[in-house]
């Protein structure tokens, strides 16, 4: 009935757990998946780190930025008369940060006052400043 046919040696199977060519992932595509998940990896790790240096950066600003208004807030309350208020440049004892003001005469019973600190900005690599300027008016109490 049926003849049985030979098969030739391309046509056996192979035994079971063997590997095909088919099974599995060649080297060249375990080496591209590898590139492509560090190149993804690199490129987050660099937008955090930016985001880190900015954010920093602002923080530093903010406190800066508190720490003339302070400043400011305190030579509102004096006098003309007093030391403090004096034309020219002086210096402030702040811990941690360069700081100055500058009183200049701004003419009738007024002067401009301008503060500065300095603050440390990751982003820019270096330090930066804040500027605060204000007019102050003398009242004439009676």
């Amino acid at each position: 009935m049926y003849a049985e046919r030979e098969r030739s040696p391309k046509q056996e199977r192979p035994a079971t757990g063997a590997c095909t060519r088919r099974s599995g992932f060649t080297l060249i595509e375990v080496l591209l998946a590898t590139a492509l998940v560090a190149m993804g990896l690199g490129a987050i790790t660099v937008t955090v780190s930016t985001a880190l240096r900015i954010s920093a950066g602002t923080s530093n600003m903010m406190g800066a930025m508190h720490l003339a208004r302070e400043q400011v807030e305190g030579l509102a309350t004096n006098r003309f008369s007093a030391a403090a208020l004096e034309l020219g440049r002086h210096e402030i004892d702040l811990p941690g940060h360069e700081a100055f003001y500058i009183v200049s005469d701004a003419g009738d019973r007024r002067r401009d006052v301008e503060v500065v600190v300095a603050y440390l900005n990751p982003a820019r690599g270096g330090t930066s400043e804040v500027q605060l300027v204000t007019r102050l008016v003398e009242v004439l109490q009676q």
